[in-house]
Formats: C-alpha cells, sequence, structure tokens
C-alpha cells in the first residue's frame, strides 16, 4: 500500500486529502473501555453516579446505538450545574482533548448561573464508542443532538453552542446548515468558538503532534491528562474530513440572527489554527451580516482558556459575558479598573 508520506511527496497535501477521503476503512482500532459499571446500564438514556452538588462535575455515559449500532461501550457525558440554571451552554472539545480539560472555563459559566454539558467525542477521554474515522459531520452532529435530549431538563431554557478548536469547526457547520439547526429540540441563542478550527495548519503544533507545552503557556495547565490523541494523523479519515470541512466553513455563512462570540490565539502563538485566517473569515462573515463579536489575545497560545493570568481569566470573563448579553441579562463588571485594564490588554476587539 502507498503510504501518506510517498502520497505527499508524489501529490501535495491535497493528494493526501483526496486519497483520504476515497480509501475505504479496512481496519478499526479498539477505543479505550469504559468503566464497568457504565457498560452494565440501560441504553435508553444517560446513566450516572450520584446526583452531583452544585458547581461539581456530575459523569454520565450515554449508548450511541442509535447513531452506530455497532459501538461497543458508552459515550462519557459531564454537566456541571448550578441551583437554579438560566441557561444550557452545550460544550464540543477538541482534537485531542477532553471534556474534563476545561474546569475553570466550565466553573466560571457555573458561577454565573449557566449550567454545562459536555462529552467525550469519539477516540477521546472516556469515550468508548468506535473510532473517530468512522463518525462523518452528520454524525458528530447527531451525537451533539442526543447528548442534548439526553440532558434536557427543561425545553423553555435558551440553549447556547460553545467550543474549542476541533469542536469550534464542529459547532460552526452546525450552525452553517439550517436543517442541522432545525433539528436541534430548542432554538441556538448563540454561538461560542474558541480559536475555532476553520483555518487549521496542515500540521498540528508545528510538527503534527499536540502537546502540552505548545498548547499553553501554564507550565501547570488544569487538565486531566495529556493530549490523546496526540497526531490527527493517527486518524487519517478524520483528518482528511476536517481539512475539507474547514475549506467548506470558510465558504458558507452563518446565520445572520445568530450572535457569535470568536476568541483568537496570538497570530505567531497559535501553533495549530491559524488566528489570521480566522479572523479574516470573521471579517467576511461580519460583512455579511452576521452578529459577530471577536477578540484577539495576542500573547496567548492555542488553549485560550487555560492560559494563565491575565489571559485565561480574561478569556472566561469574555465568554461570560456574551452569554449574558446574548440573553440579554446585565453582564459581569470587573471588581475594579485594573482588572479591566488588563482584560483589554490581554485581549482586545477586533
Amino acid at each position: 500500500m502507498i503510504s501518506v508520506r510517498a502520497v505527499l511527496i508524489r501529490f501535495g497535501w491535497f493528494g493526501v486529502v483526496l486519497a483520504l477521503l476515497t480509501f475505504p476503512i479496512v481496519h478499526i482500532v479498539g477505543a479505550p473501555e469504559v468503566p464497568a459499571l457504565a457498560v452494565q446500564r440501560t441504553a435508553a438514556q444517560a446513566t450516572s453516579a450520584p446526583r452531583a452538588r452544585p458547581g461539581e462535575l456530575e459523569i454520565r455515559y450515554l449508548s450511541v446505538a442509535a447513531i452506530k449500532p455497532q459501538a461497543p461501550g458508552r459515550m462519557r457525558i459531564g454537566i456541571m450545574a448550578p441551583a437554579n440554571p438560566r441557561a444550557d451552554i452545550l460544550f464540543i472539545h477538541g482534537h485531542a482533548d477532553r471534556l474534563d480539560n476545561h474546569g475553570p472555563l466550565f466553573a466560571a459559566w457555573n458561577a454565573a448561573g449557566y449550567r454545562v454539558i459536555a462529552f467525550d467525542l469519539p477516540s477521546h477521554g472516556e469515550s468508548n464508542i468506535l473510532p473517530i474515522d468512522v463518525y462523518s459531520f452528520d454524525d458528530l452532529f447527531a451525537l451533539v443532538r442526543l447528548v442534548d435530549a439526553a440532558t434536557l431538563e427543561d425545553p423553555q431554557r435558551p440553549l447556547l453552542i460553545a467550543a474549542w478548536s476541533f469542536g469550534g469547526l464542529v459547532a460552526t457547520r452546525l450552525a452553517q446548515q439550517p436543517e442541522q439547526l432545525a433539528a436541534l429540540r430548542r432554538p441556538l441563542r448563540g454561538l461560542i468558538l474558541l480559536a475555532p478550527a476553520v483555518a487549521p495548519y496542515l500540521f498540528a503544533g508545528g510538527d503534527g503532534i499536540s502537546r502540552l507545552r505548545t498548547l499553553t503557556h501554564n507550565p501547570h495547565p488544569p487538565v486531566a491528562g495529556p493530549p490523546s490523541p496526540a497526531a490527527p494523523l493517527q486518524n487519517p479519515v478524520f483528518a482528511a474530513r476536517l481539512l475539507a470541512e474547514a475549506w467548506l466553513a470558510r465558504r458558507a455563512p452563518l446565520p445572520q440572527h445568530l450572535p457569535v462570540l470568536i476568541l483568537v490565539a496570538g497570530t505567531n502563538e497559535d501553533w495549530y489554527v491559524n488566528a489570521s485566517g480566522v479572523l479574516a473569515w470573521a471579517e467576511q462573515q461580519q460583512r455579511g451580516g452576521v452578529q459577530i463579536h471577536s477578540f484577539q489575545c495576542i500573547q496567548a497560545r492555542h488553549a485560550l482558556d487555560n492560559e494563565p493570568y491575565p489571559i485565561g481569566p480574561t478569556v472566561r470573563l469574555l465568554a461570560t459575558d456574551f452569554v449574558a448579553s446574548a440573553l440579554g441579562e446585565a453582564k459581569t463588571t470587573p471588581s475594579n479598573q485594573d482588572a479591566q485594564t488588563l482584560a483589554q490588554r490581554a485581549c482586545s476587539p477586533q
């Protein structure tokens, strides 16, 4: 069989993409096992341990048999809820990521009165639902709907979608397709995109490998584990789909009625997504009438919400204020003028 390297040398990256899109999947690698407790539970709904207290992360497991009947295990879901939620934020994590890598961001939303729901994508975290190579973007959209339906408490509660990196691409493509928005159980009230992979670099992290030291300046980031799977080409069909869907995302409009927040890292600091390309795309969308609010944190690396002070707290403040604005609520006010000045220095409006 011709190797990816050989195709790349002979035909360039576009040849690799076309080859991977047309080659059949001949081998499926098993995903890591989910705890036995999850496997024993019924497939009809999300199952969990005893309900967490307000502000704690509650873990549930959900069958995806309705989407992938051959999937052997369960998808992990995390929920962080205040005592009286005013909105639900469904979060989609990035490649080489997992739901419990964004604790400070979830805690900020939770403290503001918003319930956060997240899930581990295929091949990520503790989900055991077949490799991500066998999931099309339509399948990923179906996972989003499945999680929302399984965790729904109040159909009248506002719903927003937030996402980071590859998750931001998934959220963008969902929002760009009216039939996908219509399939949600509730109208989408807002979209938060953190360094969305609408303009990804061909080689993540500079050499095709995701590492904590290239993701964040934080020497001790609040993550549950190292990046895994570390390289997109560990899932070559996924990698090809990512590039193809990013190409489509840059050419399709977002809905004009939907408020959108876009936060990007520094142009020379982000080795995963082309920050200038994302800002150019955001400007193009804005010229088309989309309600986009974009900020650039010029000293930040790709993992914006986990960056050290003042960037991380500023990103979390902007993301929380945006939710309040989308819902017509009062925004969070910095405690003093110094905090406001630091915020302005950390992330500037574009």
